[in-house]
């Protein structure tokens, strides 16, 4: 969808929202007489009165944190699966990059990326806990792990590819740390036959413009596909047999 969020009917009237929300006003009065164009000038102007007024604003929040992790950091859930699934064919983890600086400035955690010994100590401290899947380590990297040399056509060259995990540890002021999994969509080595086909047809693929809100089947199949090698890769789920 092109817009980010959308107007909820609370269903509350006006003695039901808080108390600031009662009485007559011409805003009230203008959003009663033509609710859909008042409300899209909210939205233009970022003005969100939340449970003031009958109609509320849900959104996916994408325009301020692209990776939902922010709110589970608030909350400080001590392990997050959390799939980066942005654009990003530069491979600079932009969105990640986002949530630490956010995470630091409201929040005062530190998130710090491991991998090799220092990644599998923090999955052993969660995993003891009965918290996480096994998980091989050998696929979690630091962000220069990620990106595969390209060849003159244009193509990556999956075997140069290092890693399809990227693991953070959240260190807050006080209390017990959380531990941040990210997937991203990456090309490694080994990869199913039908998703090497629909990158060469396509190099920009895994990370294609999120304009394109139109999938074809092959599309929509390689990045399903995709997901899935990558998930039990990473999450050690064995592929089931007939």
């Amino acid at each position: 969808n092109v817009r980010l969020g959308y107007w909820w009917d609370s269903k509350k009237g006006p003695t039901d929202r808080v108390e600031n929300g009662r009485g007559w006003s011409f805003s009230r009065a203008i959003t009663r007489l033509m609710p859909a164009p008042h409300s899209l000038v909210d939205e233009m102007l970022a003005r969100f009165h939340g449970p003031v007024q009958r109609h509320w604003y849900l959104s996916d929040g994408g325009h301020f944190e692209n990776t939902a992790c922010y709110e589970l950091i608030r909350r400080r859930v001590r392990f997050i699966l959390c799939l980066d699934c942005g654009q990003d064919d530069a491979m600079s983890f932009e969105d990640i990059a986002n949530l630490t600086r956010k995470a630091r400035i409201d929040y005062g955690a530190e998130l710090n990326f491991l991998a090799g010994d220092e990644a599998k100590a923090a999955l052993a401290e969660v995993g003891n806990r009965g918290w996480v899947p096994e998980i091989n380590e050998g696929l979690i990297g630091m962000p220069e792990a990620f990106a595969p040399v390209k060849n003159t056509d244009g193509y990556a060259n999956p075997d140069t590819g290092k890693a399809h995990a990227l693991l953070a540890r959240v260190t807050y002021s006080d209390g017990e740390p959380s531990v941040i999994l990210f997937l991203k969509p990456s090309l490694l080595a080994n990869m199913p036959v039908d998703i090497q086909h629909y990158h060469r047809a396509n190099p920009d693929f895994p990370q294609q413009s999120t304009a394109d809100q139109f999938f074809d089947e092959a599309q929509w199949e390689s990045y399903r596909s995709l997901g899935q090698h990558i998930a039990r890769a990473v999450l050690s789920i064995p592929t089931r047999t007939q």
